[in-house]
């Protein structure tokens, strides 16, 4: 049931982290050289953000895979 739920939303969500991180690193880029000092942007910083969002996506999934594991379908079918 988890490998089901888990499927599709984690491929979604691992699409909008690709498509996202090259949006946020050129406007991060043109936004930090508005100041006087530079600074550099890593690549580790923007895949612990993609890392993050992927590890809360999972773990919202398992959550509500538990929950609904749990629940008896009897009392569900009642309501």
């Amino acid at each position: 049931m988890w490998r089901l739920l888990s499927g599709q939303f984690l491929l979604l969500v691992g699409l909008a982290v690709l498509i996202a991180i090259p949006a946020a690193y050129l406007l991060a880029r043109q936004w930090l050289m508005q100041y006087t000092i530079k600074t550099s942007l890593h690549w580790s910083m923007f895949a612990l953000a993609g890392g993050g969002a992927l590890l809360l996506a999972l773990l919202t999934i398992s959550w509500q895979t538990i929950r609904a594991a749990r629940v008896n379908p009897v009392q569900t079918i009642k309501t």
